[in-house]
């Protein structure tokens, strides 16, 4: 049988979704859609997650709000009856199972504990030795100590304009974080308080975040994630610059580092994928103050892959291997788990003479395995680890050695 609802006036769901059959015959409806946190005042009369309908169709009452919340909902994927509760898939950005009561009192949660990851997507390192995370598909960040155990976690979804999702975290100036997504940049600390939002203008596409660098002007560099032009914006999201990219190369890609008294980037050369080069760019005049091309290195076409700049050349990962090149761009050592293992270097993080990997599963959710090596036992050909919460299977290939 059908039940007589018409929704829109007083009935509170914009959007009928997922229902429910209770044993008394009544019924819990879901919203079909769902909004950020903010979009509706909490209280609002107009909006909720779900309503209680009797079997005559009147209104019992009406419940829930988007967000992250121990009773706040996402998205609601899927909805059932266990008897008089309700199960709830809350899968959107919070990815977790609720139970509740007809009353839309939650009785228990079943959710994705912060060392568990799906999309990790890039990674800083904040001033006391931990490591901030940023997932892009459970849009959240989670803080982890030096030894890779997980210390906190905050989301980021409702907190980015229009509803972006995280494209990736960056350095920003001091022990600043910036977290970019659709046409907004936000400056947050290591533990997810918004210190000031940067809004970009809507009159272009918004960049694809490959790389995000903060110059100590506070002029904000912004790269694509396949080859394309470098954006520069005022430290109020106003376009300064573009800079784009002549004579051989063809476009800039990916992470961007600071060195040597301009910025480093990477630029493709050549028509083959392969063909890959470091490039220096003067921030003041914004030209290309030197090109290093790599070593042909087989599979190393990733472009939004890890990139970093070391005191004696740089690292690249691609997929789950780190390869190191000279400043003269000859490859000096490749550095990887063993065939078929699996994982792949989400995030370069080099310090002091170590190198930090953050390294993702494609199985999901699954934790990291985030490990510490001493470069100069890796040129010696130890390849040993001073930190991992994980112990690798690792492969050393070294031309020289």
């Amino acid at each position: 049988d059908a039940l007589p609802i018409m929704t829109g006036g007083t009935f509170p769901l914009p959007s009928p979704g997922r229902v429910a059959a209770l044993p008394d015959g009544s019924a819990v409806i879901a919203s079909a859609q769902s909004f950020p946190p903010g979009i509706f005042p909490a209280g609002s009369p107009f909006f909720r997650m779900f309503a209680h309908v009797a079997e005559s169709g009147d209104l019992l009452g009406s419940w829930g709000t988007c967000g992250s919340g121990a009773e706040e909902f996402g998205s609601v994927h899927a909805l059932a009856a266990s008897g008089d509760r309700v199960i709830v898939a809350d899968r959107e950005w919070n990815h977790r199972l609720l139970v509740m009561d007809a009353s839309g009192d939650v009785l228990g949660a079943i959710a994705t504990p912060p060392d568990r990851f799906v999309d990790p997507v890039s990674a800083v390192r904040t001033s006391d030795g931990g490591i901030l995370i940023a997932d892009r598909a459970l849009d959240r960040c989670v803080l982890l100590d030096a030894s890779g155990d997980a210390v906190s976690e905050w989301r980021v979804w409702g907190a980015l304009a229009g509803m972006a999702r995280i494209e990736g975290i960056f350095p920003g100036l001091g022990d600043s974080v910036l977290v970019a997504g659709g046409w907004e940049v936000l400056r947050v600390t290591a533990s997810g308080d918004v210190l000031a939002r940067i809004a970009l203008p809507r009159t272009v596409a918004p960049p694809t975040w490959g790389g995000l660098l903060e110059t100590e002007s506070g002029d904000l560099w912004a790269s694509e994630r396949m080859p394309g032009p470098i954006r520069v914006f005022a430290p109020d999201g106003s376009p300064l610059h573009t800079i784009a990219a002549v004579g051989a190369a063809r476009g800039f890609f990916g992470p961007l580092c600071p060195g040597d008294g301009g910025v480093w980037a990477q630029c493709r050369v050549s028509g083959d994928r392969g063909g890959t080069a470091a490039v220096l760019l003067d921030p003041a005049t914004r030209t290309v103050l030197r090109t290093v091309p790599f070593e042909a290195v087989r599979n190393m076409g990733d472009e939004a892959s890890p990139f970093a700049r070391t005191d004696f050349g740089f690292l690249r990962a691609s997929r789950g291997t780190l390869h190191a090149f000279g400043f003269d761009g000859r490859r000096l050592w490749s550095l990887g788990g063993a065939q078929g293992e699996g994982y792949a270097i989400a995030a370069i993080l080099p310090q002091s003479g170590d190198v930090t990997l953050v390294e993702r599963n494609p199985s999901h959710p699954a934790p990291l395995r985030v490990e510490t090596w001493s470069l100069r036992e890796v040129f010696l050909g130890s390849a040993s680890v001073v930190v991992d919460n994980e112990p690798p299977v690792v492969r050393l290939n070294a031309p020289d050695l």
